[in-house]
């Protein structure tokens, strides 16, 4: 049993390409959770509003509020231009349409709960109370606020090699100054935020495919959700869609259920070594000197030699994040 019972919502700090979508399953296929569509930003901001139609209006009605109050602040590909945006009446706007967003997901949350139990994955018919959520990029920035108004959150911060993100970002158009940029903050935001006693643990995306039980298990202790009331989980493979010069286009998404024993089987996939295979010798050398620091503290690089790789599992068959 978990020794103690959470009842806040549960935060997954990541970045895009940085492997927290296993993490997400994990969480989502416990039978305490649910969870808004999409990352926490995608409930405000609709990535192409011609395209989501009436979808996107609803987003922006929900986010209206939070941005007159302070802005675009949940932008994740910008740093934050003002200290703690989220205080006061933006906020309290963000927290109602949030909600306001799981209850209109409530129909998917069933649908994936339901695939689950019919495979004797839970031990009970209790209702979900434990909202979790992707927080990405550079809404990391905004932990402050988010522990402002749910004071009985977990933040769960998802680390991987930086040479694996940021060659995932610069095959998505980034420049390698803009994901060094962005993996240097997020690990500071980390290590600032475990340093000043915040509810957040960090495990680092490579620890999890070595052993993903041992750390699934850590993860839902941690966030105060029992491990003992469900025998499985869902995951994902996630395979890239290739356009023209080697930019990716899209994300293939494949559907799996494990019991817990047999996950290993599934993640023991490693994303590392074809996006080290993927950079020239000037990248990688590049990404160890801009973000040497954070990759050092996280155990990427040894202190004597920066261009020692990070031990990682097997070859690679499927990406896992």
């Amino acid at each position: 049993m978990c020794a103690v019972i959470g009842t806040g919502p549960i935060f997954i700090l990541g970045l895009q390409r940085g492997g927290t979508n296993q993490p997400l399953n994990i969480l989502r296929s416990h039978p305490s959770t649910y969870w808004p569509p999409g990352e926490f930003h995608e409930p405000f901001r609709p990535r192409n509003l011609r395209r989501e139609g009436i979808a996107g209006l609803r987003k922006l009605a929900r986010y209206a509020p939070v941005w007159l109050a302070a802005g675009d602040v949940l932008n994740l590909d910008a740093p934050l231009r003002r200290e703690r945006p989220l205080r006061g009446f933006a906020g309290a706007a963000l927290r109602r349409a949030l909600d306001a967003s799981c209850r209109a997901n409530q129909h998917n949350i069933t649908v994936y709960k339901e695939a689950l139990r019919e495979r004797g994955f839970y031990r009970d018919d209790t209702p979900p109370d434990r909202m979790v959520v992707k927080v990405m990029n550079y809404n990391v920035g905004l932990v402050p606020d988010l522990l402002e108004l749910y004071p009985d959150a977990r933040f769960i911060g998802i680390i991987r090699d930086g040479r694996g993100v940021c060659e995932g970002q610069m095959a998505r158009r980034s420049e390698i100054e803009q994901a060094t940029a962005l993996y240097n903050q997020f690990g500071e935001w980390l290590i600032e935020y475990e340093t000043a006693g915040l509810p957040i643990r960090s495990w680092r995306f490579e620890d999890l495919l070595q052993d993903s039980w041992a750390v699934s298990r850590e993860m839902y202790e941690f966030a105060g959700l029992d491990p003992e009331r469900t025998l499985g989980v869902l995951l994902q493979d996630k395979h890239r869609i290739m356009g023209d010069r080697d930019r990716i286009t899209g994300i293939a998404k494949h559907d799996h259920f494990y019991l817990f024993p047999e996950m290993n089987r599934h993640m023991r996939a490693d994303a590392n070594a074809s996006s080290l295979a993927r950079l020239t010798e000037v990248e990688r050398a590049e990404i160890e000197s801009r973000c040497g620091a954070v990759m050092r503290h996280f155990g990427y690089l040894s202190t004597a030699s920066a261009s020692r790789p990070a031990v990682v599992p097997g070859e690679p068959q499927a990406v896992a994040g």
